[in-house]
């Protein structure tokens, strides 16, 4: 999913958790892989979402 629209605000969110590590690991972590998801799509950041099974079972609809 494209997030470069948002990716700013994706930063300032992260950068307001001062109780742990974001500008020495979560935060450049955070940017290189939003950039690999990006690259794969075409864009310059991306995030992969990914169905989730709910008590062993995926959700009926067709698209998450």
């Amino acid at each position: 999913m494209d997030i470069t629209d948002t990716y700013e605000i994706k930063k300032r969110a992260l950068a307001a958790h001062t109780s742990q590590p974001i500008s020495d690991h979560f935060g450049p972590m955070a940017e290189i892989l939003a950039r690999l998801w990006g690259s794969r799509i075409g864009v310059r950041y991306a995030e992969n979402f990914v169905p989730v099974p709910i008590l062993g079972r995926l959700p009926a609809a067709s698209t998450l």
